[in-house]
């Protein structure tokens, strides 16, 4: 009985050290293989193109057409938690954008070519914002959360903001 134990253990071991030879952690290569999405794969959910990485959607292209526009929470089961580099670029008529509560990043220039963009409300769980995310939009607003990490961007980049629920 120990010696079984033991096999198993040390086959545990190995199959560690192949993932990891390999670049991968243990369960990343599970989540890969239980989802059966390609590394880079990218989606189509309505106007919106993604990939997945570890179960959450990264926007990587914005398609359409809306003035107003609500970034959904979630693209065919996944959570989006990112927008990627220049996503709404070019710009289309976008004038106004909420973006989903579980966002945590928006790359560098993700908006910067939306020169009509007046309002963009971001939720608190935003950690980090990219170089010029916001950088084309002369007229723009940000509604923020107070005491949040959108407020200190706003802030610290000179863009007019306003606190949510004021």
């Amino acid at each position: 009985m120990k010696i079984k134990r033991h096999g198993y253990f040390w086959g545990l071991v190995a199959l560690l050290v192949i993932c990891l030879a390999a670049g991968l952690t243990a369960s990343a290569a599970v989540a890969s293989a239980e989802e059966g999405i390609a590394e880079n794969e990218i989606f189509t959910s309505g106007d919106f193109q993604y990939t997945v990485a570890e179960g959450n959607a990264t926007i990587v292209k914005y398609a359409g057409s809306a003035d107003v526009l609500v970034v959904p929470d979630q693209l065919d089961d996944h959570v989006v938690k990112k927008i990627d580099e220049g996503a709404f670029s070019p710009g289309s008529g976008l004038t106004s954008v909420t973006l989903p509560d579980g966002l945590t990043s928006i790359g560098d220039s993700a908006f910067s070519a939306c020169s009509g963009l007046t309002s963009v409300t971001l939720p608190d769980t935003i950690m980090f914002i990219g170089e010029g995310a916001f950088s084309a939009g002369p007229n723009l607003t940000l509604t923020v959360s107070q005491g949040s990490y959108a407020a200190e961007y706003a802030r610290e980049n000179g863009i007019p903001y306003t606190f949510i629920n004021e």
